[in-house]
């Protein structure tokens, strides 16, 4: 790895340590346990001359928790109990090392 990719993963183990979330992450052959970073905000959506405020959630997952996520996985949080559904092609952050993904409430 490049020392900039080097700091960046030592960096986001840091941040997966204090703000992830512990959860099961289930693609077509079973569970496994993972660490996730919930985003949840707002997005306005542009419809014709109106706009549409809805929920955006974004999971994010570290490439060697989940080497390839797929629309459709399922993610159930632990604490709360929640489960998400990917809604749309996960893609990789710009260093390769966190996978970014919109999910919908299960």
């Amino acid at each position: 790895m490049s020392p900039v990719v080097d700091r960046r993963a030592r960096l986001l183990a840091a941040v997966y340590a204090q703000w992830g979330e512990d959860a099961a992450w289930t693609p077509g052959d079973g569970p496994d346990p993972v660490r996730v970073k919930r985003e949840e905000a707002d997005a306005d959506v542009q419809l014709g001359q109106s706009r549409v405020r809805v929920d955006s959630i974004v999971l994010r997952v570290r490439r060697f928790e989940v080497s390839a996520p797929a629309k459709g996985d399922q993610v159930a949080f632990v604490d709360p109990p929640e489960t998400f559904t990917l809604i749309a092609k996960p893609k990789l952050e710009r260093f390769g090392l966190e996978w970014i993904c919109e999910a919908a409430r299960a």
